[in-house]
C-alpha cells in the first residue's frame, strides 16, 4: 500500500492543469507532466482511467486527495458537449476541449465512464448518461444470445457516418 500511495503521489502532477483534464504523460522522477509526444491530445480513456485507480487508492488509504483530484476530471468530462451521450476519442489537456471525431465504445473511448459507474455500485449519477448513446444507431443485435455489439461512428465533413 505504501508503494501505491507513492505512485499516486507521483502521478498527481498530471492532474494539476487549468482545464481539469490531466496530461497523459508524467515523469515520475521530476513530476513534469505533458501532452504525449505524438500530438497535443490524449485519448479519453487515458484521462478517465486514472479515476478508477485513484478512487480505489482513496478507499484503501482513507485519504480523499486522490478521489478529489480525479472528481474534477469527471466533472469536466460531464460538462462537455456530447453526441448521443458519448464523447469522441480525443481531448486536449491544455484547452479541455474534445477533438471532433470517432465515437465508439472500446479502446481509447469513454468505456471507463461505464466502468466507474459499476465501481461506484451503480450509484454515481453522472455516468449513466452515456448509456443512451449505446442504443439506437450504434447498437446492433449479435448472433450470440443476450449480446449486443456497438459500432464506430465517424464524424466527417458530411456529418455522422456509420
Amino acid at each position: 500500500l505504501e508503494r501505491a500511495k507513492e505512485l499516486g503521489d507521483r502521478l498527481l502532477p498530471c492532474l494539476d492543469t487549468r482545464s481539469s483534464i490531466p496530461f497523459s504523460d508524467v515523469n515520475l522522477f521530476t513530476g513534469h507532466a505533458h501532452a504525449p509526444e505524438w500530438g497535443p491530445d490524449s485519448s479519453v480513456s487515458e484521462v478517465s482511467t486514472i479515476q478508477m485507480e485513484f478512487r480505489d487508492l482513496t478507499m484503501l488509504t482513507g485519504n480523499r486527495k486522490y478521489q478529489d483530484a480525479v472528481d474534477q476530471v469527471m466533472n469536466k468530462l460531464q460538462s462537455l458537449p456530447k453526441i448521443d451521450s458519448l464523447v469522441p476519442l480525443f481531448i486536449n489537456a491544455e484547452t479541455g476541449q474534445l477533438r471532433p471525431g470517432t465515437l465508439t465504445m472500446g479502446a481509447h473511448s469513454d468505456t471507463y465512464l461505464l466502468k466507474q459507474w459499476i465501481q461506484s455500485g451503480e450509484k454515481e449519477e453522472k455516468v449513466p448518461g452515456l448509456v443512451p448513446g449505446l442504443h439506437g444507431r450504434r447498437a446492433a443485435p449479435s448472433s450470440t444470445p443476450f449480446s449486443t455489439f456497438t459500432a464506430h461512428v465517424h464524424r466527417g465533413r458530411d456529418g455522422i457516418k456509420e
